[in-house]
């Protein structure tokens, strides 16, 4: 399933989270906030504690991740497995074994993985992990959604923007 950046949040009240989730795109500022509202909805937005592991997919063995994807929560309902510069993961043998992983994913886990650039979409394995997995793609947004995007953020901080400051 593909998801632009605006599609996610109502993907995201649904309480219903995918075993994976592929962040993309060259709007860093949209990318950051995607990662961070996943994080947020998948962990109900409490201190994560033990709940939430952290990788980055340059150093980062598939099994290390794969095994903090099987682990279970600690007094929390899920657990988030976020891979920073997940790129190689998605490439050759580990690409094989997220692949093993995605078919019978971990029921308590969500795993996130950030792509600092995009992935092939034309080589097989790539695919199919687009078939298993939710690609939220986070480019930049067109000059009509920009005063919807900035009203929406601005209720969810609680400010109070007129028309005029939306549109200046």
């Amino acid at each position: 399933m593909k998801l632009s950046y605006q599609d996610l949040r109502e993907h995201l009240d649904g309480d219903v989270f995918a075993p994976a989730y592929l962040i993309t795109g060259n709007q860093d500022l949209l990318f950051e906030i995607a990662s961070k509202e996943i994080q947020e909805a998948v962990l109900g937005g409490e201190d994560p504690g033990f709940n939430l592991d952290r990788f980055d997919g340059e150093s980062a063995a598939i099994e290390e991740v794969i095994e903090a994807c099987n682990m279970f929560p600690l007094m929390a309902a899920r657990r988030l497995v976020r891979v920073r510069r997940a790129l190689k993961l998605t490439r050759e043998a580990d690409a094989t074994a997220l692949l093993g992983y995605l078919e019978s994913p971990s029921p308590q886990s969500t795993l996130l993985l950030e792509l600092e650039k995009p992935a092939d979409g034309r080589r097989k394995t790539w695919k199919t992990i687009e078939k298993k997995a939710v690609v939220v793609q986070c480019d930049p947004l067109k000059d009509r959604d920009v005063e919807n995007w900035l009203s929406d953020r601005a209720k969810r901080l609680r400010l109070k923007l007129g028309r005029e400051e939306l549109r200046y």
